[in-house]
C-alpha cells in the first residue's frame, strides 16, 4: 500500500492514531499524504510524526560543503521532500491539513 492513496484499503475515520518515522521525507507530496491520515483518524485520533527538518541556509553559511551534501542526500536517497523540509515546514502543512493542537518538539540534543 503507497501511503499517497490509503483508500480503499484504510477507511476514513478508522484509526485512532498515526505514527510516522523518518517517511515524510519520501514523500512526493506530503500535504496528500497528510491529508489522507486526516481522514483516516477517527475525531479526536492522534498523529505523531518523528520527522527531522534542516536549516539549508545555516548550513550553507557554515561552510558550503555542508549545503551541498545535503542536496546531493536529497538527489540520491529517494527523498523529495527533504529539500523543503526547513523548521516550520511540517507543522504548516498540518495546519494545512486540519490538524490542530499541534505541538513540536526537538530532541537533536539527544
Amino acid at each position: 500500500m503507497d501511503y499517497h492513496h490509503l483508500k480503499p484499503a484504510i477507511a476514513d475515520a478508522s484509526l485512532d492514531g498515526v505514527y510516522t518515522m523518518e517517511t515524510l521525507v519520501h514523500a512526493t507530496d506530503p500535504a496528500a499524504v497528510l491529508a489522507g491520515f486526516r481522514a483516516a483518524l477517527r475525531p479526536g485520533g492522534r498523529v505523531v510524526l518523528f520527522e527531522y527538518d534542516h536549516d539549508l541556509d545555516a548550513a550553507a553559511t557554515a561552510g558550503g560543503w555542508m549545503a551541498a551534501d545535503m542536496r546531493r542526500v536529497n538527489e540520491l536517497a529517494a527523498m523529495p521532500t527533504y529539500q523543503a523540509a526547513r523548521p516550520g515546514y511540517f507543522r504548516g502543512l498540518l495546519e494545512e491539513a486540519g490538524f490542530e493542537d499541534i505541538v513540536e518538539r526537538d530532541y537533536s540534543e539527544n
